[in-house]
């Protein structure tokens, strides 16, 4: 499902991630959602 979303291009996902970070720093990323600094998502990667 998320391919064809990214396929189609049917949601702006630029504005829907605001952040990418490694998943070692998955901590630092929930703070900042905590702390109100990220006002989308952030996207953890592997």
């Amino acid at each position: 499902m998320l391919e064809e979303i990214v396929e189609n291009q049917q949601y702006d996902l630029e504005r829907m991630i605001s952040d990418t970070m490694p998943m070692e720093k998955a901590e630092e990323a929930i703070q900042k959602m905590i702390r109100g600094e990220n006002l989308g998502k952030i996207l953890l990667t592997c």
